[in-house]
């Protein structure tokens, strides 16, 4: 046999044997692995006692005493242990506790608005301020004579208004016109009235819708029930007349037309008015006043007398308050009440306060100072009174002047 061939057939066995040895590892690999998996599986219809036990291998690697091993020599192969791993466990996470935080509040800061000033506009022309003007007092006299034997004279004219609202008003007058007169009758004072309205419409401004023909001494003591009566019908002028009520013109506009044969020099100028409105004649009030002074320019000898409104009791009312006849009273001197107020009383007071002017001495300046009273160059310093209202000095029944008395009256009197 070449050496070729000699080499082939040692190659073929080794070849032989390395597969034989490869083969008995791979089997004793299987049976091992098929007898654990035999040997510790339970099957689900038997219980544990059925169940082959495993042999007693106490010392692995030596050979088992066990009878039905018909194979003594068998060695068992030691086990690879099993190990058996503890999953390590996943830990349970703290929870991170969060302290709460008290927040710090920083208050909002209270802002003052810085003001806005409005610069004041810048005059396009300088004004000079209007000075005040000073105020002298000068000293007035003012002298009369006593005249007992001469009778006193009062002319009285009644401005009645005649708007819508005014008939209860006029009917309240004529009811209570006696208490007013009584007492000129009684002390004969030499008296004649006349009735216009505060409507200056042409038919009726300034019109005489009664007149001493029916409204004088004369006649009431000719009747003095009718006399009455006729003034009671008198002042009755009607509420169909303008709602712009002007007393102070219908005065004007009567006197104008009718002084001629109305007005006597030496009586007292008596003026009475009835509305329950504002007058709202044209001109300012002082020139309706200085009207009055140019028919008596030796002063003193004019009185106005208002019933009108001086206080509302609603603002929803027909009424107004009367200031412009307030006013003309300040100027000239008289009385003023409340067309609300009772008529007996306020006529009674108005007859007492004409009745005193016969036997008194008006003045015809606003005094600014105490009243000095002279009766024949003495000063006299009781026994008379000054009635503010009227504007005059009255004397006590006792100490009246005897007739020739010269009586003085001195006092200061603002002048601008």
């Amino acid at each position: 046999m070449t050496l070729p061939h000699i080499w082939e057939a040692a190659m073929v066995k080794l070849n032989t044997s390395i597969v034989g040895v490869l083969g008995l590892f791979l089997l004793i690999s299987c049976n091992q692995e098929e007898y654990y998996q035999k040997e510790y599986l339970t099957p689900y219809n038997k219980s544990l006692s059925d169940v082959p036990q495993p042999q007693d291998l106490s010392k692995p690697g030596e050979i088992a005493n066990n009878p039905s091993n018909n194979n003594p020599t068998e060695v068992i192969p030691t086990p690879t242990p099993l190990v058996i791993v503890t999953p390590t466990p996943t830990p349970t996470p703290i929870p991170t506790v969060i302290e709460p935080v008290t927040p710090t509040v920083t208050p909002t800061p209270i802002v003052t608005p810085t003001p806005i000033v409005t610069p004041d506009p810048t005059p396009s022309d300088f004004v000079t301020p209007t000075p005040t003007p000073t105020i002298n007092k000068v000293l007035v006299q003012e002298r009369f004579i006593q005249n007992a034997t001469q009778a006193k004279k009062v002319d009285i004219l009644w401005v009645i208004d005649n708007s819508g609202s005014m008939g209860n008003d006029q009917e309240n007058l004529g009811q209570n016109f006696n208490v007013f007169i009584r007492d000129f009758i009684q002390k004969d004072i030499d008296f004649k009235m006349a009735v216009t309205t505060t409507d200056d419409r042409p038919e009726f401004n300034g019109r005489e819708i009664c007149g001493e023909s029916k409204l004088s001494l004369e006649k009431a003591k000719q009747n003095q029930n009718q006399f009455i009566t006729d003034f009671g019908n008198c002042v009755k002028v009607g509420s169909y007349g303008s709602g712009w009520e002007k007393g102070l013109n219908g005065m004007y506009q009567y006197l104008k037309n009718n002084a001629n044969h109305f007005l006597r020099p030496d009586a007292y100028l008596v003026v009475i008015v009835l509305s329950d409105e504002e007058d709202q004649s044209n001109l300012e009030v002082q020139a309706y006043a200085n009207s009055l002074i140019n028919y008596k320019p030796q002063g003193g000898l004019i009185k106005y007398y208002g019933i009108i409104s001086t206080f509302l009791t609603s603002i929803y009312g027909a009424e107004r308050i009367g200031n412009r006849y307030m006013q003309m009273r300040d100027l000239v001197g008289g009385s003023i009440s409340d067309i609300k107020s009772d008529f007996y009383q306020t006529l009674t007071d108005f007859g007492e306060s004409i009745l005193n002017l016969t036997k008194s001495f008006a003045i015809a300046h606003r005094p600014s100072s105490d009243i000095t009273v002279k009766v024949n160059g003495v000063k006299i310093e009781t026994g008379w009174t000054y009635d503010s209202q009227n504007r005059s000095i009255l004397f006590d029944d006792n100490h009246i002047p005897n007739a020739g008395d010269e009586i003085l009256l001195e006092f200061l009197v603002e002048q601008p």
